[in-house]
């Protein structure tokens, strides 16, 4: 059966005009950030932290246990204020990490965050990166 398309798509009007010569607008980081472990239509990540913790950006926070589940990071640094159900755009509550930002935006200590990926070793490459179909080593 044939998709039924409209020829040469559809081109709404974009109303540009109205902000064209307006300068760009930097919005304040929120003090407080909630964050769901429920990140797709898999299985929901178990949480790494917990009430009290203080968390770094880019920290996993979440631990995907199965294979249709999704590590979840903090998009923030600061204190962990709940680890506990809170309503979702899924119609229900599900298990968030809310923390406190303090707008430090600090990470956490790595000598080798900023490495050249392909210098690891194999045994150096996370465990959980090695279920995928990515070349480890440099191709050249």
């Amino acid at each position: 059966m044939k998709t039924k398309s409209f020829s040469h798509g559809i081109h709404p009007p974009e109303y540009k005009e109205v902000t064209a010569e307006k300068p760009l607008e930097y919005l304040q980081p929120p003090e407080k950030v909630f964050i769901p472990l429920h990140q797709h239509f898999g299985a929901p990540a178990e949480p790494l932290v917990n009430k009290g913790d203080e968390v770094f950006l880019g920290q996993k926070i979440g631990e995907a246990k199965i294979l249709f589940s999704a590590a979840v990071h903090s998009s923030v640094s600061g204190k962990v204020l709940a680890v506990e159900d809170h309503p979702h755009p899924l119609g229900r509550p599900v298990l968030t990490v809310t923390i406190a930002n303090d707008g430090e935006d600090r990470h956490q200590a790595n000598e080798k965050l900023n490495a050249d990926p392909f210098s690891f070793s194999d045994a150096e490459i996370p465990v959980s990166y090695t279920h995928l179909t990515l070349p480890t080593k440099r191709i050249v």
